[in-house]
C-alpha cells in the first residue's frame, strides 16, 4: 500500500493492488469509523489537481 496523500482524522488516499483507495474519517466522538472508496484514475487525477474537488467528495461520502 503506497500512500499518495493524507491528512489525520480526516482521509487517506491510497494506491494498493493496482487500485486507487480513499479511505475516509466519519462519525461523531462516539462512534468513529473510516468508508473505503474504490476511485477511478479520473477521479484521482481531478484530486490532485483541486483540493476543492476533494473536500467536496468527502463531504458527499459522509453524507451518505
Amino acid at each position: 500500500m503506497k500512500v499518495i496523500s493524507s491528512e489525520p482524522y480526516n482521509y487517506r488516499l491510497v494506491y494498493e493492488q493496482d487500485s486507487y483507495f480513499l479511505f475516509v474519517v466519519c462519525g461523531a466522538s462516539a462512534a468513529i469509523y473510516e468508508k473505503k472508496i474504490e476511485l477511478s484514475e479520473d477521479e484521482v487525477n481531478k484530486i490532485k489537481d483541486d483540493h476543492e474537488y476533494l473536500k467536496n467528495l468527502l463531504q458527499k461520502i459522509r453524507l451518505e
